[in-house]
């Protein structure tokens, strides 16, 4: 079963589309380019999966409402994504994997342009053979916009042995009464999930297949059924993340 059957899509965003969404509805992206999205008092979830692709830079206003940005991309592709957040009551949630041979950059840009707004953005990477991946991630908050509340969590597992990762995590903060966190991690999976899996009888491969299935789909918003045809896309199509 193909992704697009998979979810109930009711849009497809052609290259280099602007649309105004004012409905709660589902939409793809399966090819890359620049796209503008404005939502209006809507609820939407936005899913891509994209396979050696070209740049994405996709902007998102939000004028009140709920968005779901869930994606995974595999070997080459940089990506910017300018979130808006312009209304009271405009919340954006990001969750966005990436699987890497080669270098990719990540700029993410969340503006908190009205009080009683919220982001939640969760990177998370894994790179082998070649690959590096940077995250550049900015919040901003102006004076004046109180109850705002902001989480930034980035993480890359590294299965190769030249680390040349990166996190730049950024909060711009001018009011006082705002929540804001961030977290980050470059590195390894602990070893000791490792051993005992393996201590359960569990190859090393496919202890890391097991992790990794987890780490990068996990947090997805997105249904089981989804997240089950995700999984069968890394133990075929994405086997060489095994290669290590």
């Amino acid at each position: 079963m193909r992704l697009s059957e998979v979810i109930l899509v009711n849009r497809i965003l052609l290259e280099d589309e602007s649309v105004d969404i004012k409905e709660n509805i589902n939409i793809l992206i399966n090819d890359t380019n620049n796209h503008v999205i404005n939502v209006y008092e809507s609820n939407i979830n936005i899913f891509s999966v994209l396979e050696n692709a070209s740049d994405l830079s996709i902007d998102i206003n939000v004028y009140k409402g709920l968005v779901s940005y869930s994606s995974i991309s595999y070997n080459g592709m940089n990506q910017i994504i300018n979130v808006n957040l312009n209304k009271e009551g405009s919340t954006i949630n990001i969750n966005n994997s990436l699987v890497s041979k080669d270098k990719q950059d990540v700029h993410i840009n969340v503006n908190h342009n009205a009080p009683n707004t919220h982001s939640d953005v969760y990177n998370a990477a894994s790179t082998t053979s070649d690959g590096s991946v940077t995250f550049d991630v900015i919040s901003r908050v102006s004076k004046g916009n109180k109850g705002c509340t902001i989480n930034q969590d980035s993480k890359i597992i590294s299965l190769n042995d030249t680390n040349k990762n990166k996190v730049n995590p950024v909060l711009l903060i001018d009011e006082y009464d705002t929540e804001a966190r961030h977290s980050c991690f470059i590195g390894k999976f602990n070893s000791d999930e490792v051993f005992y899996m393996q201590s359960r009888g569990i190859r090393k491969k496919d202890a890391y297949n097991l992790l990794l299935k987890g780490f990068l789909i996990g947090k997805m918003d997105i249904s089981e059924e989804e997240k089950d045809n995700l999984k069968e896309k890394l133990n075929s199509k994405w086997r060489w993340l095994y290669e290590f």
